[in-house]
């Protein structure tokens, strides 16, 4: 939990983008939602008695434009905070390995480091996807 905090920090400075997104998927909720209750209508009242379908497919289409919208601006939005969270953390960790004292540079091979700066940050831009996709899949 304590690692997942110390992630969650580094997306601070994005918070405005994050809830940007928020509000984008819950575009895409309300959509979704919509689209659901006019397809039921259709089959429960507007097929069944004859009606006029017109008003009912302009709402579709603006239903669905909204849930695509909602749906393009939330993976833009959050695929940039997840990019520019680990943009932070490789920056973070560079200055960090510049700032060692020689004796660290002389304990270690260069194989070692660049597999820790590629292979570790690695594994946590896998994990801000991760957390991104889950998010994702629950609205």
């Amino acid at each position: 939990m304590n690692e997942f905090k110390r992630l969650l920090a580094f997306a601070k400075p994005y918070r405005g983008r994050l809830i940007a997104a928020l509000a984008a998927m819950a575009v895409y909720a309300v959509a979704y939602g919509r689209i659901a209750g006019v397809t039921r209508l259709i089959f429960d009242d507007l097929l069944p008695n004859g009606r006029s379908v017109g008003r009912v497919a302009f709402i579709l289409i603006v239903a669905y434009t909204f849930k695509g919208l909602g749906d393009y601006a939330a993976d833009l939005l959050m695929a940039q905070v997840g990019q520019r969270v680990v943009m932070d953390i490789r920056t973070k960790l560079f200055r960090h390995i510049l700032d060692q004292s020689v004796t660290f540079f002389a304990g270690r091979t260069t194989g070692q480091l660049i597999s820790r700066l590629t292979n570790d940050v690695g594994q946590v831009q896998m994990a801000v996807s991760e957390t991104i996709e889950i998010g994702r899949a629950h609205v």
